[in-house]
């Protein structure tokens, strides 16, 4: 499963839709997609499905499925969801988005074409406040970074996850398998790149191969609300640690899912204690501290949306 999209510590502060040319003072549009299709998409499936765009292997083109309107702002501003403000149907009325786009835009750019597309299509219309929002913070334990298990990958180059490739024209293929289980059950990659797989069940091991502390605070926040019962969006999980680069680990834990407690705590009983909770894995195992924070930090808030986007 490839890691899309990694909540940003700094708010991003991009500006209006007009620029003022740097010479001769000329106001300028800002950067738009070369086309896009946005559209009302029913479905009863939950979460967004986001491919494509900047530095990605596909940066000429997105596709976005099973997206709310809150989650697109919250992606042209560069924001967690909770950062957005607005309606209730914001985080209920889903829609798809299909856009090509130069493939040497810069995420900067990128956020500005969103901006503006959000914009023209919904009539969209926000301001920023600053309000203080729960979160949690990744730094590192007492004793350190525990680096015989955090192994440091050198030169890493990234790559997407083959097995999440779905941009190929004809009929569906069968699913590649980019790893297996060991003996102890934690995940063993056949190819380079970007990586991340578990083990089902309440005790499994999570294997992560050439990933950046920042991708792995995305991964927990999504694993910390699929534990809460929170669906459709990630826990912003700030990284906190100064541990820069890409790095190959495993996690052993007791996963327990929202509303599987009584059966995971059955499945756990007599069984082997190395299988501690998310947070103590993180601590035990990797020698990072996992540990929910409140501070003030920027929000948008919607003003004025259209529910139907306008015309293609």
């Amino acid at each position: 499963m490839r890691l899309h999209g990694i909540w940003m510590a700094v708010p991003v502060f991009l500006g209006i839709a007009l620029r003022i040319a740097a010479q001769g003072g000329l106001a300028v549009a800002a950067p738009e997609f070369e086309a896009a299709s946005l559209k009302v998409q029913v479905t009863t499936d939950h979460g967004a499905r986001m491919t494509g765009g900047p530095g990605t292997l596909d940066p000429g083109r997105i596709a976005y499925s099973r997206i709310t309107l809150a989650e697109l702002v919250a992606k042209a501003y560069g924001l967690a969801g909770d950062q957005v403000f607005g309606p209730a149907w914001l985080t209920s009325e889903t829609y798809s988005l299909n856009a090509t786009l130069r493939p040497d835009t810069t995420p900067e750019q990128f956020q500005l074409m969103l901006q503006r597309l959000l914009s023209d299509r919904f009539n969209l219309r926000v301001h920023h406040e600053m309000r203080e929002l729960s979160g949690y913070q990744l730094t590192v334990g007492k004793k350190g970074p525990n680096l015989k298990n955090l192994k440091l990958v050198p030169d890493a180059p990234e790559a997407e996850d083959p097995a999440d490739d779905d941009t190929a024209g004809g009929p569906p293929q069968p699913a590649k398998r980019f790893y297996s289980n060991n003996r102890d059950g934690c995940p063993v990659f056949f190819t380079p790149g970007v990586h991340f797989g578990r083990t089902p069940g309440p005790r499994g091991c999570l294997g992560y191969q050439n990933i950046s502390i920042a991708e792995l605070c995305t991964n927990l926040g999504g694993l910390i609300n699929f534990r809460n019962g929170v669906y459709g969006q990630t826990a912003r999980v700030l990284d906190r640690t100064g541990l820069a680069g890409q790095y190959d680990f495993n996690l052993r834990m007791a996963y327990i899912p929202h509303g599987m407690q009584n059966w995971a705590t059955m499945q756990l009983t007599n069984g082997p204690d190395d299988f501690p909770p998310l947070e103590v894995a993180l601590e035990e195992q990797l020698g990072l501290k996992l540990e929910s924070i409140k501070e003030p930090l920027d929000a948008v808030i919607v003003d004025q949306a259209d529910r139907m986007p306008s015309g293609n």
